[in-house]
């Protein structure tokens, strides 16, 4: 029912006007549709609606595990919303699954190490389970990074082992300047859109 409700959202959403799509995003963000409300604001070029664009969805789950894994609440909010705004069922074509958009030998792996029972890859579409193990992921990559979030996001993208690759090498090297030297274009965008992401949920969390 929720996969042909969205063919016909992604079927109806370019016939509409621009002020159409706005009130289809409300609808949208009303109905939890969190995914469609962000993609339909994007596609109607408005910029303001920050409570639409960036929403606090599962915000005690969010905020739990934050404050247990030692991190920004905002860090966290940043790559869910980078990772899935928020469509807690969406699935890559690569297999990651879920809010954080876990990789089920990663889940696996995570899980082992933190002590959580994980039995298959379908609780990955659970939010409490894929939050529990994305944060603790997460908090393994900030910190083997000295809670650098500009690293922790790239290693998050595209794995530690091209980070620690690309880390300059007996140099300290500004954050913004780094960011530029990243040679994959998707991760450096990916970063980029983090750090906005951050700073946008640091100021809704205010």
């Amino acid at each position: 029912e929720r996969y042909y409700a969205r063919r016909e959202w992604h079927f109806e959403l370019p016939r509409l006007s621009a002020r159409q799509t706005e009130v289809a995003a409300l609808l949208a963000h009303e109905w939890q549709w969190y995914d469609r409300a962000i993609m339909a604001l994007g596609q109607s070029q408005t910029l303001d609606a920050m409570e639409i664009r960036f929403p606090l969805e599962h915000l005690d789950l969010v905020t739990r595990y934050a404050e247990k894994r030692g991190m920004p609440v905002a860090l966290l909010y940043s790559i869910i919303r980078a990772e899935s705004a928020f469509m807690q069922d969406a699935r890559s074509g690569a297999g990651a699954l879920g809010l954080m958009q876990l990789m089920p030998a990663t889940a696996k792996e995570t899980a082992n190490r933190i002590g959580f029972r994980y039995e298959n890859a379908n609780q990955l579409l659970s939010a409490d389970a894929n939050v529990t193990l994305g944060s603790a992921y997460l908090k393994q990559v900030y910190d083997r990074f000295d809670q650098s979030f500009p690293m922790a996001a790239g290693a998050y993208n595209a794995g530690p082992g091209r980070i620690y690759a690309w880390r300059p090498k007996n140099t300290c090297m500004p954050a913004d300047v780094w960011i530029e030297t990243v040679p994959f274009r998707e991760t450096r965008g990916y970063i980029m859109r983090t750090l906005f992401y951050a700073a946008i949920y640091e100021w809704r969390l205010e």
